[in-house]
């Protein structure tokens, strides 16, 4: 009557556990593929996004085959339509490389990468970089030629 656990129950509840993360990323994926599959039959989606305080932010969304940036605060403004066809393809690819088993679980990825190190963490770090990158350039470039678009507008208001 006194028994303490023995090895056997030790094994089933190791296997009880294994069981019950297998069900769980099982449920994950197939929650993550069905609504990827609702994403691409939607007209809009959003490809990304960078918060920038609090309940601002800016997001990238594609409608069809067009890339527009757009600024979310109290209102919704269009900051950008992105017409380079490189510049869409790179970051459609790069949507496309964040939609991946990583993303769907974050957290038994990290687990993974804790336990084997050697992984191939580098390039996916590069590629979110990369996106990061190719962000804050473009934002940039739309600061710039909003800039000179009202030094423009400047000019030829002092002209009249």
């Amino acid at each position: 009557m006194g028994q303490g656990l023995s090895a056997w129950d030790y094994i089933k509840m190791l296997f009880s556990l294994i069981f019950v993360l297998a069900l769980l990323l099982f449920v994950l994926k197939f929650i993550n593929k069905k609504s990827r599959n609702y994403q691409q039959n939607s007209l809009v989606r959003n490809i990304g996004g960078v918060t920038l305080g609090s309940q601002k932010s800016v997001q990238i969304l594609q409608v069809g085959k067009s890339i527009y940036i757009v600024g979310v605060g109290e209102n919704v403004q269009l900051i950008k339509e992105i017409d380079d066809n490189e510049e869409i393809e790179s970051l459609i690819n790069n949507f496309e490389e964040k939609q991946t088993f990583t993303s769907t679980t974050p957290y038994i990825a990290e687990l993974l990468k804790k336990i084997n190190p050697k992984s191939k963490s580098e390039p996916k770090e590069h590629n979110q970089n990369s996106f990061g990158e190719i962000l804050n350039k473009r934002l940039s470039d739309i600061k710039k030629e909003r800039r000179d678009e009202l030094e423009k507008w400047k000019e030829k208001e002092r002209d009249e």
